[in-house]
């Protein structure tokens, strides 16, 4: 017996060592090398090198993309409890990727990953949740999972958590608390959440009106790109609200907006060049 236990010791420290190895590699982006090691480890069920592996065929480094085997190498982490491959078969339960699509079971992988606070696995399963994906509709559970991944900081289930709040979809209506969590998410850069802040100051919802701060959160959304902020600046200009009154800046803004098939901007635009046509020359 105690030849044998020596054995599995030594056996146990090749593993690590292959997995060590294999980590190393990867770091230096010898992702041929790395791919090697990892599959040596995974084969004496090293389960950081399984999941390791399962990522390496997701994303084609040192492999060839082959989505079946990374679901093969996450099943097999998986079994070992490993939360991140819970996580990824999710994903690929969900897009029907080295698998057959299926919403059910995806729900399942992030269930067992959000239960261990992963956090895109919450905001995944508040998803389906929300959209009856594999679950059945289900606002409550939804706002629950959103409003713990909100509560670890992660800015996508702050603004949906905002949302929420503001729309009552399974919580009361409480636009304080709308502000809120978009004012958490907005100061993590989240160009949506931004916008809908500036909504909150421009009507007053949740926070006291105040339109410098509209304008605040609509530029800072704007340098993101996002659409509806340039169309609520457009319509800011054009009314003169907090601004000074600028048909030109109005279709500015608007044009921008309406290149990304904004429609209030597209209509507000087709006013404004009937208006005003030496604008839209």
């Amino acid at each position: 017996m105690k030849h044998l236990i020596t054995a599995a010791l030594l056996a146990v420290a090749l593993w690590a060592g292959d997995y060590e190895d294999g980590f190393e590699a990867y770091k230096n982006k010898q992702y041929e090398k790395a791919a090697q090691l990892f599959e040596k480890a995974a084969q004496q069920n090293n389960a950081g090198a399984q999941l390791t592996l399962g990522v390496m065929h997701s994303n084609g480094e040192g492999v060839s993309r082959d989505y079946k085997k990374a679901a093969h190498w996450y099943q097999k982490a998986a079994d070992q409890n490993v939360t991140a491959a819970h996580f990824n078969l999710g994903l690929l339960y969900e897009k029907g990727k080295g698998v057959q699509k299926d919403s059910k079971k995806a729900a399942y992988w992030y269930e067992k990953a959000a239960k261990e606070n992963f956090v895109p696995a919450q905001v995944n399963l508040g998803a389906l949740y929300e959209h009856a994906y594999g679950v059945p509709k289900d606002y409550k559970k939804a706002a629950y999972w959103y409003e713990k991944a909100a509560n670890l900081d992660y800015p996508m289930a702050q603004y949906n958590i905002g949302n929420f709040y503001h729309d009552a979809l399974g919580l009361s209506k409480d636009y304080k608390k709308a502000a809120y969590w978009y004012g958490k998410a907005a100061k993590q850069g989240h160009a949506q959440a931004q916008t809908n802040l500036g909504m909150m100051y421009e009507k007053g919802e949740g926070v006291s009106q105040d339109l410098p701060k509209a304008l605040h959160w609509y530029h800072i959304a704007a340098k993101q790109n996002n659409a509806q902020a340039y169309s609520n600046l457009g319509l800011l200009y054009a009314k003169g609200n907090g601004v000074q009154q600028n048909d030109q800046k109005a279709y500015e803004y608007w044009q921008k907006a309406a290149k990304q098939g904004e429609t209030t901007a597209q209509k507000n635009l087709d006013i404004l060049c009937r208006k005003n046509p030496s604008l839209c020359k």
